[in-house]
């Protein structure tokens, strides 16, 4: 697996500037831990929250709730490929960042608020 082009440039950056990041995914803990210990992210992330965290599986939704629930963000934007990711930022009163660069490239959106469209990981630096 690779990061995106200018993942890594951009959470440095991100970091620098004191920003407090989060993951919410889908994937499976274990190889999610894996991936971002393999390439040393885990000093980006305040909280990683995946599907079978926790002893019950769980959808974006809940993973989203239990960021929220804690980590002190006081300002924050849910970036996100997938319709579903929007619905669930949707629903968490987060304004939803479209990363038109992912896996949802062809979904309807049309029920979801999208507050920007990024086309690459790098854009997330203008909306700070």
């Amino acid at each position: 697996t690779q990061p995106y082009p200018g993942v890594i440039e951009t959470l440095k950056k991100l970091s620098s500037k004191g920003v407090s990041m989060a993951v919410a995914t889908n994937k499976r803990y274990v190889p999610t831990i894996k991936l971002i210990n393999h390439f040393n992210w885990q000093k980006y992330f305040a909280s990683i929250e995946c599907s079978d965290s926790q002893s019950q599986i769980r959808n974006k939704d809940e993973m989203i709730q239990e960021i929220l629930k804690n980590n002190a963000f006081t300002e924050g934007f849910f970036v996100g490929d997938t319709v579903n990711d929007g619905l669930s930022a949707n629903l968490n009163q987060l304004p939803f960042i479209l990363a038109r660069y992912g896996y949802g490239r062809d979904q309807d959106w049309s029920k979801v608020n999208v507050k920007k469209d990024i086309q690459n990981f790098s854009e997330i630096l203008q909306l700070i």
